[in-house]
């Protein structure tokens, strides 16, 4: 579902408001789980567990069928966008614009590898920027990134229930309600965090990169602190316990600021291809899913590491993203050397940047 998203953000979002298009879809799948988990306990205990299957699927189908009617996968193709909101999509959203490059050329390489156009996109996006994913340094740095934020989600959907229980808030309303603060945190911080985010980049107030740069550094620096933090409050008193419960739901709002920062600059680096990019990126980000029940189990199995190995586990692994997109990151479109490599060009055709020319040289990074 998110490479399919993240290739119509790609394209059906201008450039100053990807970080609340992106942070809307995540609220939106906060909203969801926040109705679902009492919901589907509803479901379960009075008509029945099948009915936890059945009223999703049938409040999806519904929407499934009109979004099938009524989406477009391209702006041009649409028939309910006006003539004015095409051409400001075609002016300023990059996924709009094509690599400037010697059509001749192109044509000429197309013959050579005996391939039609349909023929070399399937491949572009099915083989060459796959490869480029990679082999790029920047797609990795953003892997690790949705690594690492996925970790500190599945820690708070997975693992604080568990918690709250063994730290004495109990079971039932009480420890649900609780439970549900980190997301509902994480929802109004982000809208909110993206909101500034592109006011600033839309008024020029900051670069687009400064903008990426920090908002990866508020979302996982202080929450990764707050994470070392709780292993040294109080273990008990009501003080010590809802000390713990205010730092963890903090940790979680702040968390939403990735939206601003490496999983906005998807769309910076490769905004036609976001896709591709994201669903490579969701390949590595979904390793803590598989990972997280085992490796907390086997924390609160070890006494000199219980839930604190898991604080700060998570708070270096935050960290070391961090530092990593820090010193990596890049505002260059990369895709444009996939586009002109997989085409099997030169990028020293290209005459769209100056950067895209010289940084191409030495391969894709």
């Amino acid at each position: 579902m998110f490479p399919a998203l993240s290739h119509l953000l790609g394209r059906w979002i201008l450039p100053d408001e990807i970080a609340t298009a992106v942070n809307f879809t995540y609220t939106g799948c906060y909203a969801g789980v926040l109705i679902a988990y009492p919901l589907s306990n509803w479901l379960c205990v009075n008509p029945g567990w099948q009915w936890a299957h059945i009223v999703p699927a049938l409040a999806s189908l519904p929407w499934s069928i009109v979004w099938a009617l009524v989406s477009s996968d391209r702006p041009q193709t649409s028939t309910r966008i006006s003539a004015d909101e095409l051409r400001l999509l075609q002016r300023v959203a990059p996924a709009m614009a094509q690599p400037e490059i010697d059509s001749l050329a192109l044509l000429r390489s197309l013959i050579v590898n005996q391939a039609n156009e349909l023929y070399y996109f399937n491949h572009l996006q099915t083989q060459v920027v796959p490869t480029f994913c990679r082999r790029c340094r920047f797609v990795w740095v953003i892997a690790l990134n949705v690594f690492a934020g996925n970790w500190v989600s599945y820690v708070f959907s997975m693992e604080i229930p568990q918690y709250l229980k063994d730290k004495g808030f109990g079971v039932g309303a009480a420890a649900g309600a609780i439970s549900d603060l980190p997301p509902v945190c994480n929802m109004l911080f982000g809208l909110l965090a993206a909101w500034y985010a592109d006011r600033c980049i839309g008024r020029g107030v900051y670069p687009v990169l400064t903008v990426r740069r920090a908002g990866n550094l508020v979302a996982i620096v202080p929450g990764s602190l707050l994470f070392i933090v709780v292993c040294h409050l109080p273990d008990s008193g009501d003080v010590g316990l809802w000390s713990r419960v205010g730092c963890l739901v903090v940790a979680a709002g702040l968390q939403a600021a990735l939206n601003v920062g490496a999983n906005a600059a998807i769309y910076d680096v490769a905004p036609s291809t976001a896709g591709t990019v994201c669903a490579f990126a969701n390949s590595i980000g979904n390793i803590p899913g598989i990972a997280m029940p085992m490796l907390t189990a086997w924390m609160l199995g070890v006494p000199s590491l219980g839930w604190s190995g898991l604080w700060y586990t998570s708070a270096c692994v935050g960290l070391a993203a961090a530092l990593a997109f820090h010193l990596c990151s890049t505002g260059e479109v990369l895709e444009r050397r996939w586009l002109l490599l997989g085409a099997g060009l030169s990028p020293a055709v290209s005459t769209s940047t100056a950067a895209c020319g010289s940084a191409a040289s030495s391969g894709p990074g």
